[in-house]
């Protein structure tokens, strides 16, 4: 939790609105990190929602993002709920634009800003539109048959949706040809859906249905093709099914529903699974377009997580609690109404998302102990503060009334109120207020949950400029991120004195005596730390917005013991230590000429990866808590391949461990345990599609006794 709210720069380009429209406020927990969130939208009969957690919600330069608006029914009987879009200018603060038509899984171009939808309004077929933003223009793609077109590849040129199983390409321009380029084997036993584009590459990741009996053994559970619809290569397997993203640099598949992992697309299938970090979460997706960064909804919905891909280390970022609780009876899955969908800016700085619950005036607490599902046990959390002395809690689908509370405990409780179902109490999540997502004098008080609103959480300030100097002249160049970057502002002697647009290209000025420093706006108001070095006029600087890469290499320095020294050591052992502009990140532990170990750090933080290696092949990655203590999440590798062989885990209940072996990237087992009491085995059964338990025991005495299958 940071506890200032941000001063957000005024553009002294564009005149700032009459009256702003997000709500920036902060949560007062001390076990998350956003610097400030931003409510977009408020409207209690509104659904305004993220996109799917794989498709961004900002525009490429991250001027505007955009969300669904669903306009539910409010009488029985009333007319259906209508989907469309709206459209945010983060820079004027305001929606800007309501698509008047029904519009169906909008997103936006890669390159371009412009949005594209599908137009459904029709009985008899659908219309595919282009959206230019900012001026609005909507252009006609292609009419046919209602299918709907969820991805657009890295250079804007094409289109791709999923018709009946198969895979369709839409040119973009005005009545461009629309073409079949993949049907998959097995069809229609096997029917492709839901296609992802790479963001760098000519790549579609599509899902397969492969979980289901009718789909023959082997089937991957997703595929990549190319373009032009040819294989390129499975991605998950068939015991793989899981929430996906694309990994930042497009040449790797993001895997959630466990700690996040990645897996190279052109390595021999089956690649190896490789782990970011221990954070567990459902909904994997992209914190900015270098890759630095992911983030992952924790506890089922209950937590956003940024997650630093270099070092493994993981902040909650806001409490989303964002459920919909339904009886016990009632086991469809309704995802789709209350997931956050978290998702990254350009240069992740933000994070969007959307929950149905009032974060900004209801609160969420952290459930500190294991507790059955019944009510003889009282709720443990970190605080009971902001919650009325008796109410309704809403805990992971269940409804708990609690009659009475102490600074640290719900009592007095009844579990499964509404007759939703109860669910054990796990250590770690969230539990909040029912009343801030519902309405308990409502007639049928769980029907008011379905309304969500879209906010934005701030997770770092974006990149400071580059100044240095150059021979005798200075230049100034934008951070390392700036695609969100709307100007650069040079302070002289503290105050703001001038402003760059992005728009204006590169230029060459004379400054007058003074202390010169520059800042980087993003369009959205959000402003960096001044740059490091300050030049002192009068001097002539001339700005590049082309940024070289040469100024994101790293910096490399050595020790050996305790000591710098001035170069890479020729014999003995040694550490090469590299840099960025943040401090140390990376240690390389060298012995007779081989990297014996290196360790990884957040800069300014504690080490929380090490990775070994034996004779040059890596044996064991080990990521450690953010104490950088205790081993959360250890790979271990076999010694001649170098190929994953065993993970060993936090399970998701977070009190047991998972231990999962590999034999050359396909799943054999997974063995859940606490060590002590308990051990079960799991293997993918080929005939169900299905994880199931094959043997169980417990221990007594130090002895294992077999508990599964009963004898």
């Amino acid at each position: 939790m940071h506890t200032r709210l941000l001063v957000l720069a005024a553009s002294l380009l564009v005149a700032a609105p009459a009256s702003a429209g997000r709500i920036a406020f902060n949560d007062p927990y001390p076990e998350t990190h956003a610097l400030e969130i931003w409510q977009l939208t408020d409207d209690p009969i509104t659904k305004q929602h993220s996109m799917y957690h794989n498709v961004t919600p900002f525009s490429p330069d991250g001027h505007y993002c955009l969300y669904q608006i669903v306009r539910m029914g409010q009488a029985p009987g009333g007319p259906p709920p209508t989907r469309t879009f709206g459209v945010y200018d983060l820079h004027e603060d305001r929606e800007i634009y309501v698509q008047p038509t029904r519009a169906y899984f909008p997103l936006w171009g890669n390159v371009r800003n412009a949005i594209y939808f599908v137009d459904d309004t029709r009985e008899e077929d659908a219309t595919l539109f282009r959206l230019e933003v900012p001026s609005f223009r909507l252009v006609p793609l292609h009419t046919g048959p209602k299918s709907y077109i969820p991805a657009i590849n890295c250079d804007d040129r094409y289109l791709f949706g999923a018709e009946d199983g198969k895979l369709y390409r839409y040119e973009n321009r005005e009545r461009g040809e629309k073409k079949l380029i993949y049907t998959p084997p097995g069809w229609p036993a096997v029917k492709v859906s839901i296609p992802k584009s790479s963001p760098t590459k000519p790549w579609i990741l599509c899902r397969q249905n492969s979980n289901r009996p009718e789909s023959p053994v082997g089937t991957p559970a997703r595929i990549i093709v190319d373009v032009e619809g040819k294989l390129v290569n499975p991605a998950l397997g068939q015991d793989e099914h899981c929430h996906a993203d694309w990994h930042a640099s497009g040449e790797a598949v993001l895997r959630g529903d466990g700690p996040l992992r990645v897996r190279r697309v052109m390595d021999p299938w089956p690649g190896d699974w490789l782990s970011l970090g221990p954070a567990r979460g459902g909904d994997p997706a992209r914190q900015g377009a270098s890759g630095r960064w992911a983030t992952t909804n924790q506890f089922s919905n209950g937590t956003i997580t940024l997650v630093d891909a270099r070092s493994g280390r993981s902040w909650p970022i806001v409490h989303t609690v964002s459920h919909i609780h339904q009886p016990a009876s009632d086991t469809a899955d309704r995802s789709g109404p209350y997931d956050c969908d978290q998702h990254g800016s350009p240069d992740g700085t933000k994070m969007y998302f959307s929950t149905n619950y009032d974060i900004r005036h209801y609160p969420v607490a952290v459930v500190t102990e294991r507790g059955r599902d019944d009510a003889t046990q009282p709720i443990t959390v970190n605080s009971t503060k902001g919650f009325p002395d008796s109410g309704l809690l809403s805990y992971f689908g269940e409804v708990i009334r609690y009659g009475s509370k102490t600074e640290t405990q719900f009592r007095d409780l009844t579990r499964g109120y509404y007759e939703t179902r109860p669910r054990s109490l796990l250590a770690g999540w969230p539990i909040c207020n029912y009343l801030g997502r519902a309405d308990e004098a409502d007639e049928d008080p769980l029907s008011h949950q379905h309304h969500t609103d879209a906010y934005i959480a701030v997770v770092r300030l974006p990149d400071r400029p580059t100044l240095l100097k150059d021979r005798e002249e200075w230049v100034l160049y934008p951070g390392r991120n700036h695609q969100e970057t709307g100007a650069l502002v040079l302070y002289r002697d503290g105050k703001r004195e001038r402003e760059l647009a992005s728009g204006a290209g590169d230029t060459e000025l004379d400054l007058p005596g003074g202390t010169w420093t520059a800042a980087a706006v993003e369009w959205s108001g959000l402003e960096s730390d001044q740059s490091r070095a300050a030049l002192q006029g009068p001097a002539r600087l001339r700005v590049r917005w082309d940024r070289p890469a040469s100024l994101d290499e790293p910096q490399v320095h050595y020790r050996v013991g305790a000591a710098e020294v001035a170069a890479r050591p020729m014999a003995g052992d040694y550490v090469v230590v590299y840099a960025d502009e943040d401090g140390d990140y990376r240690w390389d532990t060298v012995r007779n000429g081989e990297v014996v170990e290196r360790r990884w750090a957040t800069p300014g933080y504690a080490v929380t990866l090490i990775e070994t290696f034996r004779e040059g092949v890596r044996a064991e990655r080990k990521f450690l808590d953010n104490a950088g203590e205790n081993p959360e999440l250890i790979e271990t590798f076999d010694p001649t391949t170098g190929r994953l062989v065993k993970v060993r885990k936090h399970s998701w209940d977070g009190w047991a461990w998972d231990v999962l072996t590999y034999d050359n990237g396909r799943f054999l087992e997974r063995v859940k345990t606490d060590f002590e009491t308990f051990e079960s085995h799991y293997r993918f059964n080929v005939e169900t599609r299905r994880l199931e338990q094959v043997e169980g025991y417990r221990f007594e005495n130090g002895k294992k006794v077999k508990t599964f299958p009963p004898s």
